[in-house]
C-alpha cells in the first residue's frame, strides 16, 4: 500500500464494503426473479458481498487491474455459491452471462492496467480448463455438473488472465477446500460417502483466495 495513507485506505475500503452490500442486495432481489434463482432472506447476502468487497479491496488496492475482477468475482460468486449452496445447482441465467462478463472485465483490466494480466492467456485457460471439466463431467456426472463446467470457464479466465500460477492456486484451493469441509461433514455425522455437496462455492472461493494471495 505505498503512497496511501491509513485514511485514504480505510476512506477506500469502506466504499467498498457499501457497494458490495448494495450489490448484495441487487443479487438478492435478481435471484428472487430469476426462473431457476431463490429467495433468500435480507442480510445475508449483502454481508457476504459487502465482506468480500472489502477484504478484496484491502488485499489488492495497489493493483487496480486485479482489484476489479476481485470486485467483480465477490459480487457475481457470492450470489452463484447461494443458490449452489440451498439447491445444488448453477443457473445458467448467472454462469453463461457470467462468461461474458468476465471476458469484458479482463479487457477492461488490461485498459486500466496494462501489466495486470493477459487477455489471451486467459482465454486459452478457460478453453482448457472448462474442456477438462466438462471431460470429467461426461466421465463422472455424479461427481460434476455441467453448472461447473459453465462455472468454470470464468473462474478460468479470470485467473489465468492473471497467470497459470494463479489458476493452478486456484484449482487446488477449490479442491482441498472441499475435501476439508466433506471430511468434516463426514466426521461429524452431518453426511455419509454418498452425500452430494455443492461444489460451485468451493471453486469460487478458491478462485477469490487466488486473486487476492497470488
Amino acid at each position: 500500500m505505498d503512497g496511501w495513507s491509513a485514511a485514504a485506505v480505510a476512506a477506500v475500503v469502506g466504499a467498498a464494503v457499501v457497494l458490495g452490500a448494495a450489490a448484495g442486495r441487487l443479487s438478492r432481489l435478481l435471484l428472487a426473479r430469476l426462473r431457476r434463482g431463490t429467495r433468500l432472506p435480507p442480510w445475508p447476502l449483502e454481508a457476504a458481498t459487502a465482506v468480500l468487497a472489502g477484504a478484496g479491496c484491502l488485499l489488492t488496492i495497489d493493483q487496480p487491474g486485479r482489484l476489479l475482477l476481485v470486485c467483480w468475482l465477490s459480487w457475481w460468486g457470492a450470489a452463484l455459491a447461494a443458490v449452489d449452496l440451498r439447491h445444488h445447482r448453477l443457473p445458467d441465467a448467472l454462469t453463461v452471462p457470467g462468461i461474458g462478463g468476465s471476458a469484458g472485465l479482463v479487457l477492461l483490466a488490461t485498459l486500466i492496467d496494462a501489466d495486470s494480466g493477459n487477455v489471451l492467456r486467459g482465454l486459452i485457460c478457460a478453453v482448457v480448463t472448462s474442456g477438462l471439466f466438462a471431460m470429467l463431467a461426461l466421465a463422472a456426472p455424479a461427481a460434476m455438473g455441467w453448472g461447473d463446467v459453465k462455472l468454470v470457464a470464468s473462474l478460468a479466465l479470470l485467473t489465468g488472465y492473471v497467470g497459470v500460477p494463479t489458476l493452478v492456486l486456484a484449482l487446488a484451493c477449490g479442491f482441498v477446500l472441499a475435501a476439508v469441509v466433506a471430511l468434516a461433514g463426514i466426521a461429524l455425522r452431518h453426511w455419509t460417502m454418498r452425500s452430494a455437496i455443492a461444489f460451485g462455492p468451493f471453486l469460487i472461493a478458491g478462485s477469490w483466495l487466488a486473486l487476492v494471495l497470488s
